[in-house]
């Protein structure tokens, strides 16, 4: 065991410390100035990877949680950091990443919008479930690391119609003890809520009585069981009409920091004017049906049939002759977009934490003028721009914080063709 003095966060939000013959030491847990008894796991040569013990002197920056379950839930990290250091560590997250991994050269300056809302902001969470001896249930997540869980009654990163959910289910009893079960919990328009429950012992009839009680709340729009056939739902109004989605797929947890996300990728693509645009790894089309009534050709791809499922619904309920939307998998179509000479004159990208490695070979050889890269993973991110910069120039990055209370962060930055007119977009 050895004290160790944090001097700063590295993504993904690892404390850092230096030992004694100058080698960086890493560990999770902790904020900068925390002094730590840490026990080194492995020697990897160029660093040491440690386990904390314990904080024997907390930081100065250190402030009291609003969360009372925050030392045990693992699902928030930085409830005790000031929420303004919260912002600068995510954005020397993009900053060092970007210079370190993608040796970007004339990196440009790195805007950063927190959100206004650091707490009740998420729209979606999945709970963890016990039903005890007396049919009491226990809801909560797993503590960090580990499969015990931390039982809660109110969430303070849930927006509210979700927290009026898990105090309800903390309330009731079923005629039943000793079963587990998943659920998620996503709002919908209007502060609607649907629920997915998923049983993990058989038969799963058991859970019945809960579906029965969650279907009489008002504000739920719909219960079900994994693997049920589930109706379309209005997960957003938007300026353009109702997007829908399905209980299940994936959507940006973040509605207010994902609407600026649009905005700024709506200015970019007014000033760039395309007339075709290529929307991969699309998911139920956040990011390109707000184009539906400007007259450009979208085309969206996506490897998840579902929530290509409900983007294709919300493209047939309002009659959209400018959007197709395919179940396709990334990189086969733009193999396939080389062999056709179809070309684009925009690309969007938003893939998942992996980053899109595999598509870099591709997007080069289509010399696509302008690709905006929306990335959850700086790392994977800065990999990805290093490739990409053999034809494509980075003509803005913009940070946002979708997940306030974590040390995850989300990125869009702007390319451009190299020798093309960048016209970039600036945060409104």
């Amino acid at each position: 065991m050895i004290s160790m003095r944090i001097e700063k966060l590295v993504y993904p939000g690892k404390s850092l410390a230096r030992a004694e013959d100058g080698r960086v030491v890493l560990w999770d847990g902790g904020l900068p100035g925390d002094l730590c008894e840490v026990e080194i796991a492995k020697d990897h040569g160029r660093f040491l990877e440690a386990t904390l013990l314990r904080i024997s002197e907390p930081s100065a920056e250190r402030q009291p949680s609003v969360c009372r379950y925050s030392t045990q839930c693992g699902g928030c990290q930085w409830l005790e950091a000031p929420y303004k250091s919260q912002t600068q560590w995510k954005k020397s997250f993009v900053e060092e990443a970007l210079q370190r991994i993608g040796k970007i050269e004339a990196l440009p300056p790195i805007t950063f919008v927190p959100s206004k809302d650091p707490l009740f902001y998420r729209n979606r969470i999945m709970l963890r479930g016990h039903v005890g001896t007396e049919g009491d249930i226990q809801i909560g997540f797993f503590e960090s690391q580990s499969h015990s869980l931390t039982a809660i009654t109110q969430c303070q990163v849930a927006r509210p119609a979700l927290n009026a959910i898990i105090a309800a289910i903390a309330t009731l009893k079923l005629p039943t003890s000793h079963k587990k079960f998943r659920c998620t919990l996503q709002e919908l328009a209007q502060e609607k809520v649907s629920i997915l429950l998923e049983p993990i012992e058989k038969p799963y009839t058991w859970i019945e009585p809960l579906r029965e009680a969650l279907s009489q709340i008002a504000c739920v729009a719909w219960v079900g069981l994994q693997g049920e056939k589930a109706p379309f739902q209005v997960f957003e109004d938007t300026a353009t009409g109702p997007m829908y989605t399905l209980p299940g797929i994936f959507q940006q947890i973040n509605s207010k920091q994902n609407e600026k996300v649009r905005d700024l990728i709506r200015i970019d693509v007014e000033r760039k004017k395309p007339k075709t645009l290529l929307d991969l790894y699309c998911g139920s089309g956040n990011l390109s049906l707000q184009f539906a009534r400007d007259n450009i050709e979208v085309v969206g791809v996506e490897f998840n049939a579902q929530s290509i499922r409900a983007a294709q619904y919300t493209v047939k309920t309002q009659i959209l002759p400018t959007m197709q939307y395919l179940a396709q998998d990334a990189a086969r179509y733009l193999q396939m977009l080389a062999s056709s000479h179809k070309t684009f004159d925009y690309v969007l990208v938003d893939p998942p934490r992996s980053g899109m490695k595999e598509l870099i070979p591709s997007l080069l050889q289509s010399n696509i003028p302008y690709l905006t890269y929306v990335s959850c993973n700086p790392t994977t991110l800065a990999r990805d721009l290093g490739q990409l910069a053999a034809k494509y120039q980075v003509d803005a990055i913009t940070a946002y914080d979708f997940f306030p209370q974590t040390y995850h962060v989300e990125t869009v930055a702007f390319l451009s063709l190299r020798g093309k007119l960048p016209l970039v977009a600036e945060f409104l």
